[in-house]
């Protein structure tokens, strides 16, 4: 049985993730292809439309690209742009 999950690319994100990616894009040190990264990890884990979940994936690569395998996870850690809609 074949178990192989493929991200659908004929859906697109709603509004509310686009805005958030859009930010992110600015804010951060993240490019298309880490956008495209996190919206299929989020679909792969049956999230897609989770924006928290987008959040943390886009702030995962951030660091990532800044040569950091680790993700402080502190509230204070993360951009006070990209956390007024969602709380922080």
């Amino acid at each position: 049985m074949n178990t192989t999950v493929v991200p659908r690319h004929d859906v697109r994100p709603s509004d509310h993730i686009r805005t958030l990616q859009n930010l992110a894009a600015e804010i951060l040190d993240i490019g298309a292809e880490d956008i495209l990264l996190a919206e299929d990890i989020a679909e792969m884990a049956g999230a897609g439309e989770d924006p928290v979940l987008h959040l943390l994936l886009l702030s995962m690569l951030d660091a990532l690209n800044r040569g950091s395998l680790c993700l402080p996870l502190e509230p204070h850690c993360f951009n006070p742009a990209l956390l007024k809609d969602y709380g922080g």
